[in-house]
């Protein structure tokens, strides 16, 4: 890799440890993102098929307890009411969060690029935007935070859940198991988030790693 994939900065560097893994990472001085190189990807088709895999469902109990970790926070909010537009931003093969919300009385649409691609939601704003374990599947991700803040309304909320690494803060680093997960490309830091609230002018209201909600400045 020669540059990096969110801030577009060539001053990146391999994160060695990781190799023993068979797996190369780099890391963006610039923005902080740490990034699997290209040869690493799956395929699309390798890539949904392993989604397919996945038990997260609503019926799954423990599914939903998962859930609940950014659930909880967004839907505290006190700009949130049964009115407001709700997006889930990679929904899966089974919407289980989608399915709750309309459970407690919300409206929720959903995309997803493999299991509900229709573009019609991508056309609309939403108040409150709920991306649950996508961050990491994302191959571009300068082109996908546009478009997730493209798709906030004005004081608009975004809902994150994903883990960060710690590889600014380590000097000698074991394997990670967030990054094992092959379709887990990409991989933030508090300095990212801080590069993306500058880029996107975005307020940060709820940060308790894994789950971070940022409120749209425009």
């Amino acid at each position: 890799m020669s540059y990096c994939p969110l801030c577009q900065s060539t001053q990146i560097q391999a994160v060695n440890s990781i190799k023993s893994n068979k797996l190369e990472i780099f890391l963006c001085d610039c923005c902080g993102l740490a990034f699997k190189s290209l040869k690493s990807h799956l395929t699309p088709e390798e890539e949904q098929k392993r989604y397919l895999n996945h038990e997260n469902h609503i019926l799954s109990p423990g599914y939903r307890e998962f859930l609940q970790q950014l659930l909880q926070p967004a839907l505290e909010l006190p700009q949130v009411s049964s009115q407001i537009e709700i997006l889930d931003f990679g929904s899966g093969p089974h919407p289980a969060l989608r399915d709750i919300l309309q459970e407690r009385g919300f409206r929720c649409e959903i995309y997803d690029p493999f299991f509900s691609p229709a573009r019609g939601p991508l056309e609309k704003q939403y108040d409150l935007i709920f991306c649950s374990e996508v961050a990491e599947h994302f191959r571009k991700p300068a082109q996908e935070w546009e478009t997730l803040c493209q798709l906030l309304k004005p004081s608009g909320h975004l809902a994150v859940m994903t883990q960060l690494h710690t590889y600014f803060d380590q000097k000698n680093l074991q394997p990670w198991w967030y990054a094992n997960d092959p379709t887990h490309v990409s991989f933030y830091h508090e300095k990212t988030w801080r590069w993306l609230e500058l880029k996107y002018n975005l307020s940060p209201v709820f940060t308790k790693a894994p789950v971070f909600i940022f409120r749209s400045l425009r």
